[in-house]
Parts: structure tokens; C-alpha cells; sequence
């Protein structure tokens, strides 16, 4: 049976599947990477506000 994958490494798991580096995926995002490093840590917690723009 499968461990079931923390949401950090979901997001590292998609960031890397999408061919990105954190710097980039940050930039992408509007932050830095370290926030995207912090974000790919176990046991982190995650808020994520996402602007859509036109």
C-alpha cells in the first residue's frame, strides 16, 4: 500500500512533471522560490490566493 503524498510533494511532484524549476514555477506565481521551497516541505501549511488576471 501506497503512503499517501504530503501536499508539498504533490506540488513538487506537479512543479517537476511540468518541467519547472522553483525559481520558475515562483515566477509564474508572483513569489519568490523560497516560498516554493517552503511550500514543497512536509508538514508545511499552505495558503495560496491566486488573482486571475484579464
Amino acid at each position: 500500500m501506497e503512503k499517501e503524498k504530503t501536499t508539498g510533494e504533490l506540488i513538487k511532484l506537479a512543479r517537476k512533471k511540468a518541467g519547472l524549476t522553483q525559481a520558475e514555477l515562483g515566477e509564474k506565481l508572483g513569489i519568490t522560490p523560497a516560498a516554493i521551497s517552503q511550500f514543497e516541505k512536509p508538514n508545511h501549511c499552505i495558503l495560496l490566493i491566486w488573482q486571475v488576471k484579464n
